[in-house]
């Protein structure tokens, strides 16, 4: 599970901010809603409101920024413009990452600063951690490496010889490469035995990776896991229905590669083609790709010694004898497509990360969607981070108070972070959202009607 995400000096955010999902003591609402640990209570959700350009955006493409520096193992490509540009140090001081989670009951801090108009990191380190009373942490360096300083492992870990050594060999190896991080490396095609030290390399690394899952508002859910599985079709079938899309039946066809070439433009086809190419040269006994567009839905299974089979979703309504096209589905409907997926995962400590969870959906099935996210994970560590506008989700009843955050960008500062519970006066479900509309919790826009002038006049149009 995601505890915290730290950052500072990237993009709108030129102070440090901190998105905590360490449960409020205080608040005791919705006990379904957290995940304990001891005394720590861990909370599900994280809606973040503000204004067009307050920097809500910002904090979902921090996530992405992480990720993708761990996958290439090097600062992207933007990295050089993605620093804070409010006065006139943003360029050269540090930007900071930073982000305590937890795998399989050990808890870890990973982050690095970095300059990141030079593009070069400047400080990388993994801790291990260990929760204290009163919120405090214990913490034990795993490693730390300044500038192009080989990476130093902690003192008073136990580890054995030939593990310190291969430490050390990959340390000295590393050594001078300022532009790329070390726990990328530690993971870059190598082997660890589940109980060797270098594991919680790999755990921490996955998580990272492969756990938080970045959506962005115009974004589909990548590789799709629940449409290869046996039933799955039915229950999916069934989450759409009680989302009034009309559908009853959601079905695989088969198709041809003549077909296929019809329902994806041709760089997804190529992709696909790509991808096939790959499932059997690998060698396995079963391989499986899903590949949406705003067009299709298109599965492809390949099983070792046949051809692969192809398949497109496609989907029956009530009060239809044929079958509707993916691409005939409204826009509504399509995104919730990508949200079955949210839903339905097997990865039972997953992190979504989705920018603009309301984008094509009604106010009602946005709030439906949150409410069937906690029931269905209510016994797992899945949680759940978006932006939004949709202030039918700002109800106490649905989220705690420690659940709401709110961004709000100013000219000199940049954009701030904060939750709702730091407000005393919110008591009721009625409250919050007549307090919200009314400016008093920030992360509204703020509007000039003489934008145009005293003399203009509509009707001379």
């Amino acid at each position: 599970m995601l505890l915290k995400m730290s950052l500072k000096n990237f993009k709108s955010f030129k102070n440090a901010v901190t998105i905590d999902l360490v449960s409020s003591t205080k608040v005791r609402a919705l006990p379904s809603h957290v995940v304990r640990f001891g005394e720590m209570k861990v909370l599900r959700n994280a809606v973040i409101y503000g204004a067009n350009a307050s920097g809500k955006s910002n904090l979902h493409k921090a996530f992405a920024f992480v990720q993708s520096a761990l996958k290439t193992g090097a600062l992207p490509l933007d990295a050089s413009s993605s620093y804070c540009k409010i006065g006139d140090d943003g360029r050269t001081e540090e930007s900071v990452f930073d982000l305590l989670f937890e795998v399989d009951g050990e808890f870890f801090d990973y982050g690095f600063s970095a300059v990141l108009a030079e593009r070069e990191v400047s400080s990388e380190w993994l801790y291990r951690l260990e929760p204290g009373r009163g919120g405090a942490w214990a913490q034990q360096k795993v490693y730390e490496r300044n500038g192009s300083d080989a990476p130093a492992l902690g003192d008073g870990l136990t580890l054995e010889d030939n593990e310190r050594y291969r430490f050390e060999l990959y340390a000295s190896d590393f050594s001078g490469a300022s532009d790329r991080l070390f726990l990328s490396e530690l993971n870059r095609g190598k082997k660890y035995a589940e109980k060797s030290f270098f594991s919680l390399f790999e755990r921490a690394y996955s998580f990272l990776v492969r756990s938080i899952r970045v959506i962005g508002a115009g974004d589909h859910t990548p590789q799709a896991e629940v449409y290869l599985r046996g039933n799955q079709l039915e229950i999916i079938s069934e989450l759409l229905s009680g989302f009034d899309t009309g559908i009853n039946e959601v079905k695989r066809e088969k198709i041809t590669m003549a077909e296929l070439n019809e329902l994806l433009p041709p760089p997804l086809v190529g992709q696909v083609k790509v991808l096939l190419s790959d499932m059997l040269a690998n060698g396995s006994e079963v391989n499986n790709i899903t590949i949406r567009s705003d067009s299709a839905y298109i599965i492809v299974t390949s099983v070792k010694g046949d051809e692969p089979v192809m398949e497109k979703i496609c989907l029956r309504h009530e009060d239809s004898l044929s079958t509707y096209e993916f691409a005939e589905e409204s826009d509504g409907t399509q995104r919730l497509f990508d949200f079955i997926d949210f839903l339905l995962t097997n990865d039972r400590s997953a992190v979504f990360v989705i920018d603009e969870i309301n984008r094509s959906l009604h106010p009602m099935l946005s709030k439906h969607l949150i409410k069937l996210f906690n029931r269905v994970h209510a016994q797992d560590k899945v949680q759940l981070i978006c932006t939004t506008h949709e202030d039918a989700l700002m109800n106490l009843d649905l989220l705690r108070k420690d659940e709401v955050w709110f961004v709000e960008r100013k000219t000199s500062e940049g954009s701030r972070l904060y939750s709702l519970d730091a407000f005393c006066d919110v008591k009721t479900e009625t409250s919050v959202e007549k307090r919200y509309w009314e400016g008093r919790y920030g992360g509204v826009p703020v509007l000039n009607e003489a934008v145009l002038g005293g003399d203009y006049d509509a009707s001379a149009e």
